[in-house]
């Protein structure tokens, strides 16, 4: 294992104040190449390789298509993202464990609702990180249950969906998760949200519903918003998506006050 020195400059785009990141390596073949990039300002770290994602549906998603899976490859910065369809078998513990995170969403059934919220607590104890999304956390007949939903995993909960369009109301536009995102619609929030213990808000649909929380010890984030195969979401909700899997991963990007064009910033990372 060795120690790469980055240095990142902050460069004002017409997308906003950004960095270029440079590797100083010692003349390590390739790595310089592997971090060369523009970034949001602030990226706490620039992994060659990026988390690999489980996408644990109970929806119509397809290796024939699914559009938050291709969207979530177009990004760059992920390792693997596969598919999981949990209308038909739920995953093994051993299976999730191959992944760094793992993203879950239902429109459909879960094949067996117990055993998924248990294999996905399980997931959670060992180490796994888990995003979970509308509808698994309500309505009944669609949501998660088992030890994630009855010994408060996830980081929200609530009643029945609300059927009617709202957009992005107050969040804290310092928290990674929301670095960038400014405007995010969806036509199917949920109602009645309440934050479990150990949890916090990160932002909040119009009219106060909950849109994003997550666990004090950084190991869920609920977003209650739906990014099926049948989706109506418009703006960024990819972006709070993969916002949310990098910080879970470890490295969100994160906004710093200050930052003037031509300002530096130096970090390490570690490299095998």
């Amino acid at each position: 294992m060795k120690s790469v020195l980055i240095v990142a400059t902050a460069v004002l785009t017409s997308f906003g104040m950004m960095t270029t990141a440079q590797a100083d390596d010692g003349g390590r073949p390739g790595m310089a190449t592997a971090v060369n990039a523009k970034l949001p300002l602030g990226l706490d770290w620039a992994p060659a390789v990026g988390p690999d994602v489980l996408l644990l549906h109970a929806d119509d998603d397809s290796t024939y298509g699914s559009p938050i899976q291709g969207t979530l490859q177009s990004y760059g910065d992920l390792g693997a993202v596969d598919l999981y369809d949990a209308r038909s078998s739920t995953p093994t513990l051993d299976l999730l464990l191959a992944y760094d995170v793992v993203l879950t969403w239902s429109r459909d059934y879960y094949h067996d609702q117990v055993s998924i919220g248990d294999v996905l607590a399980g997931y959670v104890d060992a180490g796994g990180k888990v995003v979970n999304m509308n509808y698994s956390m309500g309505p009944p007949a669609q949501q998660l249950e088992g030890r994630f939903m009855d010994e408060g995993y996830t980081a929200m909960d609530g009643g029945l969906v609300y059927f009617g369009s709202t957009c992005l109301g107050s969040y804290d536009p310092q928290d990674p998760i929301m670095a960038g995102v400014t405007q995010v619609c969806d036509s199917v929030p949920l109602a009645d949200t309440y934050l479990t213990p150990g949890s916090r808000a990160v932002a909040w649909w119009l009219g106060e519903l909950l849109f994003v929380a997550v666990k004090d010890d950084r190991t869920v984030v609920t977003i209650a918003g739906y990014v099926g195969y049948v989706h109506s979401w418009t703006g960024q909700m990819p972006e709070v998506v993969h916002n949310a899997i990098l910080w879970l991963a470890g490295g969100a990007p994160f906004y710093a006050d200050g930052f003037e064009s031509g300002d530096t910033s130096t970090w390490s990372v570690t490299v095998p």
